[in-house]
């Protein structure tokens, strides 16, 4: 379970630096000097990531409860 959880933690941060970089290309000139503000950004989402999939099943747990 450990492994699964770490695996789909891998791929969720990788979806979400890709975001986030798409979005830069899109939104700012490639001469603003983002990446700095970028790099912060994805680091903790990604480390905020297993927090937040936790709160979700847990909502989600306690409404099927009822």
């Amino acid at each position: 379970m450990a492994r699964l959880l770490a695996g789909l933690g891998l791929i969720a941060s990788g979806a979400i630096a890709f975001v986030l970089i798409g979005g830069r290309l899109v939104a700012a000139p490639f001469t603003a000097h983002v990446d700095t503000a970028l790099l912060i950004q994805i680091l903790i989402s990604a480390a905020l990531f297993p927090v937040v999939a936790r709160f979700c099943a847990w909502l989600d747990r306690d409404k099927k409860r009822q």
